[in-house]
């Protein structure tokens, strides 16, 4: 997070980068993990039965890395949601507006 505030000097896009970089890497892997592990018989059978490969990915590799992939879109989810927290904090002490509800029922403002 230091390193992205200090390259790209925007608190807002730099929390959004950090958000995206961390929670690339669990799907990309995940994915990669249930594509590898598709059953040779099922595309020994796409292959004889002399199945394009677009739709041999369509129909025989993407259904069988389903279950794989939508585990890795939920860890990237989970650690999405803990690097929001970080990106928030760091967006705070970095110019952006803090919002207080008074005891008077008022909203001040200030920057930290």
């Amino acid at each position: 997070m230091p390193i992205a505030l200090y390259t790209i000097k925007d608190s807002s896009v730099s929390g959004v980068f950090v958000i995206f970089i961390c929670s690339v890497w669990p799907m990309l892997i995940n994915t990669a993990h249930g594509v590898a592990s598709v059953r040779r018989d099922w595309l020994n059978v796409a292959r004889t039965l002399e199945v394009k490969p677009l739709r041999r990915a369509f129909l025989v590799i993407l259904p069988a890395a389903a279950p794989t992939i939508l585990t890795g879109m939920r860890i990237s989810m989970g650690i999405a949601w803990l690097v929001i927290v970080a990106a928030e904090n760091a967006g705070r002490w970095h110019g952006h507006r803090v919002f207080r509800l008074e005891r008077s029922g008022t909203i001040s403002t200030s920057r930290t």
